[in-house]
């Protein structure tokens, strides 16, 4: 068995967390399971951060920033941590316990990403397909035929994986707001049921994979209805910046001799390019792949203008503001990309 000081565990836990920008307003919980916090910048109730933090055998976690885009961080306590003698074989059983406990916490949370989709499922067949909505409106942009409404009037965008099985869905709320999955009834939330719906490797396109010649992937809905609109071509909405790689991939994989372009987001305005650092590990991945962005010039920054439908509004058009790029480290706020030699 191994013996140390749990405060001073917890201490540093807290600290690991501060500084990936989270907002500790609740007790830390140490029993190895996910548990989600606000960040700084989350609005109303929005939770973008998890951590799990586990005391058996030696301190360790893990902390995952989803708003950053940037990747999970392992998390292990550096503090003294004594051991009993026979702490060799207690620290091996311990490992193979917890090994267990996160494979069967892994199949519980596939059963229940069936289940959401099930569910989303059957909400996404029965809703009706839209006709306006004040989101269009403001990006200036169509929905198509596979775009619907919900009840409460939220844009009801399907999200698939490469074998085209809809596992959920993103909802735009008429002021722009997103979320993804269900939305849980009254009766739901006072039994504290969760509907967890799976995001990682998921998308939105409006074509049949093994109908594109080509596969342009993007993060958002506005942009890659303005792409299709500038390009003529179909385009993959990855959601977010965070899940550009895991759906480059599975598409690498089951596309592998089709080319792949991934049209980033130029967060240039924030302390750090998440947009472009994100398309960058596309790349370092798979480096056949090739890596476009929005040209912005000072007054675009001054404006916090970032992705190519900020672009399309504010001058009509995409023509001279579509740039390749390339570059070999992480980009810091208020840098630029080089051009593509």
């Amino acid at each position: 068995m191994s013996n140390f000081d749990t405060e001073a565990v917890l201490a540093q836990f807290e600290n690991s967390l501060r500084e990936q920008g989270f907002i500790i307003d609740k007790n830390i919980i140490a029993d190895g399971k996910i548990h989600r916090l606000r960040v700084a910048g989350d609005l109303g109730g929005k939770t973008s951060g998890a951590y799990a933090l586990h005391l058996d055998g030696h301190p360790a976690g893990y902390i995952q920033n989803f708003k950053s885009g940037e990747c999970g961080i392992k998390w292990k306590y550096d503090g003294k941590v004594k051991y009993d003698t026979d702490y060799k074989a207690v620290y091996k059983k311990q490992i193979e316990e917890n090994r267990q406990k996160i494979l069967a916490r892994e199949q519980e949370l596939e059963l229940k990403y069936l289940q959401t989709a099930d569910r989303l499922c059957a909400e996404y067949q029965a809703a009706k397909q839209v006709e306006n909505h004040p989101y269009l409106t403001k990006k200036e942009i169509g929905a198509g035929q596979d775009i619907k409404l919900d009840k409460n009037g939220n844009l009801l965008i399907p999200l698939q994986d490469e074998n085209g099985k809809l596992w959920s869905v993103q909802r735009i709320t008429q002021k722009g707001d997103k979320f993804i999955g269900a939305i849980r009834t009254t009766e739901e939330k006072e039994q504290n049921l969760e509907f967890p719906a799976k995001k990682k490797g998921c998308f939105y396109t409006s074509k049949p994979l093994d109908e594109q010649d080509e596969f342009i992937i993007c993060e958002g809905f506005a942009t890659a209805k303005t792409l299709e609109d500038e390009l003529k071509k179909a385009t993959i909405m990855a959601v977010d910046a965070g899940n550009l790689l895991f759906v480059a991939e599975k598409i690498h994989n089951l596309y592998p001799g089709k080319p792949i372009s991934i049209y980033a987001d130029n967060d240039i305005a924030k302390n750090i390019n998440v947009g472009l650092n994100k398309a960058l590990e596309v790349k370092e991945k798979l480096p056949a792949v090739k890596v476009f962005s929005p040209a912005l010039n000072k007054d675009d920054v001054e404006q916090k203008l970032s992705d190519f439908n900020d672009i399309k509004i504010k001058y009509g058009t995409l023509k001279n503001k579509i740039r390749a790029v390339s570059f070999s480290k992480k980009l810091e706020g208020n840098k630029e990309p080089e051009r593509e030699r």
